[in-house]
């Protein structure tokens, strides 16, 4: 038995919760995870499980997302949950005073999980109301309509204020061909490699995001060749096919470990 965790691990919490967690990861003969921080996390409380622990990136089929990554639409896209984990305020500010200083682009954000957070969203939102229809705002918008887009924006931004598990978002937009601004927190950092702008939180998040954004606005060449070398990444690193062939070999060794042990 393998268990496949996409999030990093919850809270220690007290002695008999720490015993009832390592009774139960202990009977996994492997622990698949996302991303090798979150590997990391579990081998830092769990020493003696080391051996059954693999970090394997999430993956994509890159084709299905690939497209040409010059001449670019002026536009900067963010895809994820309206919550403030995700930065969505800072993102919010910055985009006020990056289409301020830049008349010519445009934003797309597609917001999923709009209720939860609804009241506080549209205070984030609101200030952006006066750009007319130069700020587009889509609330669970499908995976087909993100895909798109990212195919089409020059800049996917991803101001994430926690530690995501991996930033299955990152390679999407790599994919895409889009140039990325990363808060590079946690996963974030090992999906997009060197091949992001990364903008990490801290004092002036908001103000450094929105320099970020208007430098790669105003450098077409250095944007495009950031683009060009994360779409270039994304297929040689996390492309789906190549994934399940790492799955498959790492089934195997565990299978034969599991033997070795019993």
């Amino acid at each position: 038995m393998i268990l496949y965790r996409h999030n990093l691990l919850p809270d220690a919490g007290n002695l008999l919760k720490q015993w009832r967690h390592r009774r139960r990861v202990a009977l996994f003969d492997g622990h698949l995870f996302v991303s090798e921080m979150g590997r990391a996390q579990f081998v830092d409380r769990y020493p003696e499980l080391a051996d059954r622990a693999t970090a394997i990136p999430n993956a994509i089929e890159t084709a299905l997302w690939a497209a040409r990554a010059k001449d670019r639409l002026p536009l900067i896209a963010f895809a994820g949950r309206a919550a403030p984990e995700k930065g969505l305020a800072p993102l919010c500010v910055a985009l006020e005073t990056m289409l301020d200083a830049a008349p010519g682009w445009r934003a797309g954000l597609a917001l999923r999980d709009w209720s939860t957070h609804q009241a506080w969203s549209e205070a984030q939102l609101r200030p952006l109301a006066r750009f007319g229809d130069r700020v587009t705002v889509v609330h669970n918008a499908p995976y087909a309509a993100v895909r798109t887009l990212f195919q089409r924006a020059a800049i996917v931004v991803i101001p994430s204020l926690w530690r995501e598990p991996f930033g299955l978002v990152a390679i999407e937009a790599h994919a895409a061909g889009s140039a990325v601004v990363s808060s590079g927190m946690g996963g974030l950092a090992e999906a997009s490699g060197d091949h992001a702008l990364v903008v990490p939180p801290g004092d002036d998040f908001a103000a450094r995001l929105a320099e970020g954004l208007l430098w790669l606005a105003n450098q077409p060449e250095e944007r495009e060749a950031l683009a060009a070398a994360g779409q270039a990444h994304a297929v040689q690193v996390h492309d789906a096919h190549d994934r399940s062939r790492e799955l498959d070999a790492t089934r195997r060794r565990f299978r034969k470990a599991v033997s070795v042990r019993h």
